[in-house]
Parts: structure tokens; sequence; C-alpha cells
């Protein structure tokens, strides 16, 4: 590494500032939570596509907007009671 260092062939570092070493560390943190909110939405989106709900696609983009979602009942086999030994 001194053989590097003495012919100039190491490249010159800069270390951050506390401030924008924080600051950088807060906007990849957003980065990634905003990556799995994309995640999440889209897996619920296609999890419902696959039981033939289809939405809006800003169904699942705010509370709001989420709480206008028609819930529809729980499919029959849900509601059944169980049963001991699993006979109805």
């Amino acid at each position: 590494m001194s053989l590097y260092l003495s012919k100039g062939l190491l490249p010159e570092v800069r270390m951050k500032d506390k401030q924008r070493a924080h600051l950088a560390s807060l906007t990849e943190t957003r980065d990634i939570l905003v990556k799995q909110s994309s995640a999440l939405k889209n897996t619920v989106n296609n999890i419902l596509s696959a039981r033939r709900v289809n939405l809006a696609k800003e169904a699942l983009s705010s509370d709001k907007k989420l709480a206008q979602v028609p819930v529809k009942a729980a499919s029959n086999r849900a509601e059944k009671p169980n049963t001991p030994g699993g006979v109805p």
C-alpha cells in the first residue's frame, strides 16, 4: 500500500461531516421504506387480483383512499363454524 501511496496511485477520499452523513442515512432509510411500501401494496393488489377483486391504482395509496375500499364478506368456507373432528 505504501508503494501505491508513494506513486500517487491511491484515490483521494473525502469524509462526510456528521450532518451530511446523517442526511445521507435518512435519505437511504426513506428510500428503503418507500420501496418496501410499494412492494407491500403490489403484493396486496396481486392477492386481491387473484381473487378477482380489482382496485383502482390509487386505492392503496393513503388511509383515506383505503377507507373507501368496499369490504366484501368472507368466503363461505371461512364462515362455516369449526366442528369437532372436521365433520360438518
